[in-house]
């Protein structure tokens, strides 16, 4: 090689010999010829890791032969399996050497000298790759042909076994509760075959160990001790047969006083080990034993006398009180005597067997024995009088009298009419001008009760009175003529009073009466009660009623509206196209507001008024069918801020606890650190059923549940962390939460009520409407970034950004994470979630989804987005992680 020669130019070469004295023979020189000099490419530096043989990069070099002995193959790679070399043979030495090569047509370059030859050994047939199944913590394999054994990788830890199994619990190495990677490979016999190829992997979480069963339960003079368990610094004592029966103590014993148990009453008592939340899980009640504490000597017991509805005893020595016993009825009394006709829950004119035991002080004397039983007949009860009036307009109220069946209503001392519930309306009876006075008596079952006094009496004045209106009838309607300083009318059929402010009403409807029946009708005019009162009753006119003859509530294809309104909003329900899908033909329509101070209904415009939810129902009337329809129309929801409690504070936030009807708005930002949050309200009892919103933006920062301990000790004794325990038919609106953090997966007694959430526990009905939360949200058993439940609720246009994560495993359905809710509907209700974005890791041993964990029924999510990771042990997804049922129910179709 001549490396001053330029590869591709053309040189003049001739051939000179040389003489003996070494010098050129230019005589025999040959003739000069023109050639192209083409230069050898760059020898190609090899290597060989494993079955993969690879080379540097080579300039101008357009592929390279392979030589494996006397095969050869071309490659355009940097690198070449020796495995895919066919015909040779396991254990086999054979020498692997590369050529660079130029492209076919290149002027400049030749083929490179052969690479350094290296020698490969030929590697035994790799084994299969075995196929890896994991279940809780037994991991398990397909045999594989011909292995001596195999590997098991755990992250950066390995393991050799012989067998096709094992169990992932006795890697002592591995943390509880977090989540690995493990998968295997088979190893071959090194004289037959290469090891197989690393299997896919699975995942596994590493449950906490199980603390032994405590033993040796001793009474002790203080109360109870046993064994201590290793690792344990906690324990459950449950006692059987005392009401408040578990106690968490720290140690190995449990001091309770005598006090709390009956004498001669055997209780059983058990203990179990609670779980520390980083290794361990709670241990299994223990064995019980029997504890039983002595008897006192009895105290003598009394002889009962009764005369008339007076019962009466000797005192008995020792005695600190006695328990008359009314068959399931108990009352206590320090007297040696009782007036059974005092005793309010007995029902009169019945049959009632009586006894009487002593009560002893528990230190010195027990309680008696029975005394003789005596049957005791109750008399006849005198009604109570109503005493509590309203009026309003012309319409008096007067509260239900218990008991009573009917009441009489009496005016300037004269009787006028009976009726069968608690409010009169005097303006369909004549009244002069003036003041009048009513009193009311309330009737019952003559059989059992006595007729109560006299009301006192009420005043009222009747205001002047309105011209009387002229009624008339033409086919299904009902007409009169406007009357000047009329606010409204009442319509009269029978007991039927119907109000309106218009000059007519369809006969169709004055619904509950019998189907084409004649009845007469009255209009009363009605003024402002300022000025004017109300008019004479019209002449009465007939009219047939309305052929309607049935009556359903299966109305389909149809959705409610939801809608938030501001004070003095008005909107205006499109019935027809609402219910277009209805297949009802609607002839006429009217509506109704379950509120009217919230919500007032005129026509098809609704009136927005004071803070609250109003729901409005809807007649429809089918004239083809004879039947009229009732549905749910609209759920509105009414925000009027200048009737809103302010919230300023963290302490304004903690009292919303003591009205949890009250409607709040946040004024503003709120930092909760330093205090353990505590949830507003709870879902077994004391939902909030108010309203919270922010329409400034506003911030609560820091809201922080660290633990379960403070939860368990609230009024509902589980622990469900959010900012409220439980929502009913509540609307939360803006709520916007900064550096959350809740945690309540150390909750070990029962792990199905450790769930958590942002904004609520459990939401039934309601809305929770353009809410944000920021932060980390852990359970054992569901968590969502919004809510935890969704029980026919709606959560529209909310956020979260974050973490949510649980730890438990169960079953076919149940434990889950969702980005926005976790479960959401029932198996007869539907969770509505719409325009909701996700930006978090979600993760569940069980059931993962970016938006909703477990969705029950397919309904769709619109406008909702998902961003991050999902980590679901069973099943996961996007937008949901798990759908219980495809098809949903036949009434919501």
């Amino acid at each position: 090689m001549y490396p001053y020669f330029i590869a591709g130019r053309n040189y003049e070469v001739k051939v000179t010999p040389v003489n003996s004295s070494g010098n050129y023979d230019n005589t025999f020189s040959s003739e000069k010829i023109i050639i192209k000099y083409k230069k050898p490419l760059n020898t190609p530096n090899i290597k060989i890791n494993g079955s993969i043989l690879s080379w540097d990069q080579v300039n101008n070099a357009s592929a390279y032969k392979v030589v494996v002995s006397d095969y050869e193959e071309i490659a355009e790679d940097l690198s070449f399996d020796l495995e895919t070399v066919s015909g040779l043979t396991g254990g086999e030495k054979v020498i692997v050497y590369v050529i660079a090569l130029p492209s076919n047509d290149s002027d400049s370059f030749v083929s490179s000298f052969p690479s350094l030859k290296i020698d490969y050994t030929v590697p035994y047939p790799k084994l299969d790759t075995p196929k890896v199944y994991i279940n809780r913590s037994n991991l398990s394999w397909d045999e594989v042909p011909n292995a001596v054994g195999y590997v098991i990788i755990v992250d950066d830890y390995e393991v050799e076994v012989q067998t096709t199994t094992y169990d992932l619990t006795t890697l002592e190495e591995l943390i509880p509760a977090k989540t690995y990677d493990v998968c295997i490979y088979a190893v071959g016999d090194p004289n037959k075959n290469s090891n197989s190829l690393i299997s896919k992997s699975v995942s596994y979480t590493k449950e906490f160990v199980k603390y032994a069963q405590p033993t040796n339960i001793v009474k002790t003079e203080s109360g109870f001790s046993w064994d201590q368990v290793e690792g344990a610094e906690e324990f459950v004592v449950w006692i059987d047969g005392i009401e408040e029966t578990f106690y968490q103590v720290e140690g190995n014993c449990l001091n309770i006083s005598e006090s709390y148990f009956t004498r001669g009453v055997e209780y059983q008592v058990y203990v179990k080990a609670v779980g520390n939340g980083t290794k361990y899980y709670s241990s299994d009640f223990s064995l019980p034993i029997t504890y039983q504490r002595d008897l006192l000597p009895e105290l003598d017991s009394p002889t009962l006398t009764l005369t008339g509805n007076l019962l009466t005893w000797k005192e008995v020595a020792g005695a600190i009180k006695y328990r008359v016993i009314i068959d399931d009825i108990v009352v206590e009394t320090d007297n040696p005597n009782l007036d059974l006709a005092m005793v309010e829950d007995l029902i009169p004119v019945t049959s009632y067997e009586v006894y009487v035991v002593a009560v002893g002080d528990d230190l010195n004397f027990g309680d008696s024995s029975p005394s003789n039983f005596i049957n005791y007949t109750t008399p006849k009860r005198k009604l109570e009088a109503p005493n509590t009036f309203d009026i309003f307009e012309s319409v008096i109220t007067f509260n239900k009298i218990s008991y009573a069946s009917l009441y009489h209503i009496y005016i300037n001392g004269e009787y006028v009419t009976e009726i069968t519930h608690n409010s009169f309306d005097f303006s369909i009876i004549c009244l002069d001008e003036g003041e009048h006075f009513i009193e009311i008596i309330a009737l019952g079952d003559d059989s059992k009760f006595i007729n109560s006094d006299p009301s006192e009496k009420l005043y009222f004045t009747v205001l002047p009175k309105l011209e009387a209106p002229l009624l008339q009838v033409f086919e299904d309607v009902l007409f009169w003529n406007k009357i000047e300083n009329a606010v409204k009318y009442k319509i009269i059929v029978e007991d039927l009073i119907i109000e309106t402010t218009l000059t007519s009403i369809g006969v169709s409807k004055i619904c509950g009466l019998e189907t084409n029946t004649i009845y007469q009708a009255r209009v009363i005019a009605v003024g402002d009660f300022i000025s004017f009162g109300y008019s004479e009753p019209s002449s009465s006119v007939d009219f047939t009623s309305s052929p309607f003859v049935n009556v359903s509530n299966a109305v389909r294809n149809y959705e409610t509206i939801s809608l938030t309104m501001f004070a003095d909003e008005e909107y205006v329900i499109d019935i027809f196209e609402q219910f277009s899908k209805s297949e009802i033909d609607i002839y006429e329509y009217y509506l109704k507001s379950s509120n009217e101070e919230v919500v007032s209904v005129q026509g098809k415009n609704l009136i927005a008024k004071n803070s609250g939810l109003a729901t409005i129902s809807v007649v429809l009337f089918d004239r083809s069918k004879g039947t009229y329809y009732i549905a749910s129309s609209a759920t509105i929801y009414v925000i009027n801020e200048s009737t809103m409690i302010e919230i300023w504070t963290a302490e304004d936030l903690i009292n919303m606890n003591n009205n949890l009807s009250g409607h709040y708005i946040l004024k503003s930002d709120i930092d909760l650190s330093g205090i353990t949050w505590m949830p507003i309200g709870s879902p077994s009892n004391n939902h909030f059923t108010g309203m919270f919103v922010n329409p400034d933006g506003h911030v609560i920062k820091n809201l922080e549940i660290p633990s379960h301990q403070e939860l368990s000790k609230a009024n509902y004794n589980h622990s469900y962390g959010a900012l409220f325990g439980g929502l009913l038919y509540a609307y939360i609106d803006g709520i916007i939460l900064e550096n959350v953090f809740i945690n309540v997966t150390d909750y070990e007694d029962d792990r199905f009520y450790s769930s958590a959430a942002g904004i609520t526990y459990s939401m039934i009905g309601g809305m929770v409407k353009n809410c944000v939360v920021r932060g980390t949200i852990l359970a054992q058993y569901k968590c969502g970034g919004i809510v935890v439940n969704n029980n026919d609720g709606s959560i529209v246009g909310c956020k979260f950004e974050g973490i949510v994560k649980t730890m438990m495993e169960f079953g076919e359905f149940g434990a889950g994470a969702g980005g926005i809710v976790a479960h959401s509907g029932t198996w007869y209700n539907r969770g509505i979630v719409s325009d909701c974005s996700v930006i978090a890791t979600v993760v569940s041993p069980d059931t993962a989804g970016g938006i909703i964990g477990i969705h029950i029924y397919n309904f769709p999510i619109p406008n909702c987005c998902f961003k991050g990771s999902l980590e679901g042990g069973r099943y996961q997804g996007e937008k949901f992680g798990y759908t219980r049922h495809e098809t949903m129910p036949e009434t919501w179709s």
